[in-house]
């Protein structure tokens, strides 16, 4: 893994338990690949690109066996989902 900082930009949301709850997206169009995902441990980022011949024939679980997040240490297989479809918000909700 190699560590870069990415452009983002912030939106919004609210749900019934917490409001103004920070939502991150990547700039850019329909052919940019890049997507994100997060360790639901410790909430750190991290960006992917699904047209990478490495992630054609895995899943993304599958292509962090091996690795640890950076920030907590944990294994990323059992914590890394995609984002903004599960993640872990500031008051611990998932």
């Amino acid at each position: 893994m190699i560590q870069k900082e990415i452009e983002c930009y912030v939106d919004y949301f609210n749900d019934k338990e917490e409001s103004n709850i920070e939502i991150y997206h990547l700039f850019g169009g329909g052919w940019d690949s890049r997507s994100l995902a997060s360790c639901i441990n410790c909430t750190e980022l991290f960006v992917y690109d699904e047209q990478n011949l490495f992630f054609k024939n895995v899943t993304l679980k599958q292509s962090t066996i091996g690795y640890q997040c950076p920030k907590c240490k944990i294994e990323l297989d059992k914590t890394i989902q995609k984002y903004p479809d599960t993640f872990k918000s500031k008051n611990n909700i998932i």
